[in-house]
């Protein structure tokens, strides 16, 4: 599965990278859990996380 979307938000690279990152149930449509399973220094780079995703009542 491929999904791609753009938008622009007028705040710091840091700001939107932190939310984006920490928040990823509340802002996506089918993400419905995101739990960190190994973080790398606060969620950086090579961090790994479980998430799980609904569409039309189906999880994966």
């Amino acid at each position: 599965m491929q999904q791609e979307a753009s938008i622009e938000i007028d705040r710091p690279i840091h700001d939107v990278f932190d939310y984006t990152n920490n928040n990823v149930a509340e802002w996506s449509l089918t993400v419905v859990e995101d739990v960190p399973i190994d973080t790398i220094d606060n969620g950086n780079v090579g961090s790994t996380f479980r998430c799980v995703t609904e569409d039309h009542g189906q999880k994966m």
